[in-house]
């Protein structure tokens, strides 16, 4: 199956990540604190931008399946989404976000992950996908929540945060046969 390289939602244009998005993708990741909640170091580089735009691009639809957020209106690039890890023996993904804090609680992610899974679901025939977030990550656990997936369990001290510090990683799921896409209520 060949994947699709532009996802199209009302507001957001999700597209396969190339060279020249590394700068703006860096001015995102250093604009907040991302290296408390991710894996992303707190010396996040231009250079480590550059490494991750092409490794998006070259591993695209392969073991990950990255695009890069931008909003339609104005093309300005706000983040990325997708599946960090695609699991194709078992038909399954692992699901992640990041977002520019100027275009948090304005339902982007929840717009731009109820198109990934639309296409997860339908046209890949993805079995499952699990996502999480670490503890106190209250923005992450809203938008999980409000996809409808299923809380599944605590990983303790599993993640080291670009801070260095071991956080507990809440994991959830959805099955495709629980996924209702009319069900996600999106900002207008």
């Amino acid at each position: 199956m060949e994947i699709t390289t532009t996802i199209e939602t009302e507001r957001l244009l999700l597209k396969k990540p190339t060279a020249k998005d590394a700068l703006s993708e860096y001015k995102i990741i250093k604009s907040d604190d991302f290296y408390k909640v991710t894996h992303v170091p707190k010396t996040y580089t231009k250079k480590m931008a550059e490494e991750f735009s092409k490794y998006c691009a070259k591993d695209f639809g392969k073991g990950s399946l990255t695009y890069f957020m931008f909003l339609k209106e104005t093309g300005e690039h706000i983040g990325n989404i997708g599946f960090a890890t695609l699991f194709k023996r078992d038909n399954a993904a692992l699901g992640a976000y990041l977002i520019s804090k100027d275009h948090r609680r304005k339902g982007y992610t929840s717009e731009g992950f109820k198109a990934i899974m639309n296409y997860a679901f339908k046209e890949m025939k993805l079995n499952r996908i699990s996502i999480g977030h670490i503890a106190n990550n209250k923005a992450s656990e809203g938008v999980i929540k409000k996809m409808g997936f299923e809380f599944i369990g605590i990983e303790k001290k599993a993640v080291l945060t670009g801070e260095g510090k071991y956080k507990d990683h809440y994991i959830y799921q959805m099955l495709r046969t629980q996924w209702k896409p009319n069900k996600i209520k999106l900002k207008e």
